[in-house]
């Protein structure tokens, strides 16, 4: 008690002098610098700050931690995630085992918030990462997928076995809810779909050893002019990695004028069988052959 009444204003300034005059710009150059070295992920943030790191949650940060402002995220394969604040919490412990953990907190205040914790081994050159995500209405503006989905997502994402040489499929789970969503188009040689608007979404599912098995596919409303509650299973050989054989079952609704409008250039008749004065299908279907075969081929009561 006497030692911490004797040296409380020392310990304290030195705290003090750490968060204040401590050269934090040198340390976001050290970072950014070594996450582009060890893992590809090109990181720009400014105005690097210290912060409790358990502000993204227990689970994923740590006691320590570092915020910046007007962060930018891309990673080795082009998609990118912009932050209003990032937080970069990194676990000392880990690296005892010869691990890498970095919990990572993206927040927007008008646009939620994405909360991951990042593993890579070996820590010094990882060859692979894992990343477990939590999100609370983020809204996908602030992220470049390279393509034209949108929406404000909520639930978890575990991602696993993510190669940093982009040679193999990582494996995922996934429990998601979403609002406002918007589907990119899709236009190949024999098949095109229009982007959509699909309000309300709820999908779970997991891709693992090329597999890839979705048991809840829910996207609309009664108010939308697209409504379904199905289910989807697949292979994914090597090496194209794109759905070769499965099933496609559930329920469509398609209101009658969309589907003379909007789906004019596709007829779900063919693929999907007549539907009943609402719009309404039933729908079991296998495919074979490539994912085009689901909807160029013919349909077959009681398949």
């Amino acid at each position: 008690m006497n030692f911490l009444k004797k040296y409380f204003f020392i310990i304290l300034g030195f705290f003090i002098g750490i968060v204040f005059f401590f050269p934090w710009n040198q340390v976001k150059d050290f970072i950014t610098t070594t996450v582009s070295k060890s893992s590809g992920i090109a990181l720009d943030m400014q105005n690097l700050e210290p912060t409790l790191g358990l502000r993204i949650g227990l689970s994923k940060g740590s006691v320590l931690g570092f915020s910046a402002s007007a962060a930018h995220i891309r990673s080795p394969m082009g998609q990118s995630i912009s932050c209003e604040e990032l937080i970069i919490a990194p676990r000392i412990w880990p690296l005892l085992m010869g691990q890498l953990q970095v919990g990572i907190g993206c927040i927007e205040k008008e646009s939620g918030s994405l909360a991951a914790l990042l593993k890579g081994s070996p820590f010094w050159a990882p060859t692979s990462l894992s990343a477990s995500l939590e999100l609370k209405k983020f809204s996908l503006e602030n992220v470049d997928l390279q393509n034209e989905l949108h929406g404000i997502f909520s639930g978890s994402l575990e991602v696993n076995d993510i190669s940093l040489n982009g040679k193999s499929l990582p494996s995922l789970i996934w429990d998601l809810n979403a609002n406002e969503v918007r589907s990119p188009s899709l236009s190949t040689p024999f098949l095109t779909l229009p982007s959509l608007d699909l309000d309300e979404v709820k999908t779970v599912g997991s891709l693992t050893r090329n597999t890839l098995k979705i048991p809840t596919l829910n996207f609309g409303t009664a108010q939308s002019t697209i409504q379904g509650k199905l289910s989807f299973e697949s292979d994914l050989p090597m090496p194209s990695m794109a759905p070769e054989n499965g099933q496609l079952s559930g329920s469509l609704r398609v209101s009658p004028s969309a589907e003379t409008s909007t789906f004019k250039d596709i007829s779900l008749k063919i693929p999907f069988g007549p539907a009943d004065t609402s719009g309404n299908r039933q729908i079991k279907k296998k495919f074979s052959g490539g994912i085009i075969n689901l909807f160029t081929s013919a349909y077959k009561s009681g398949e």
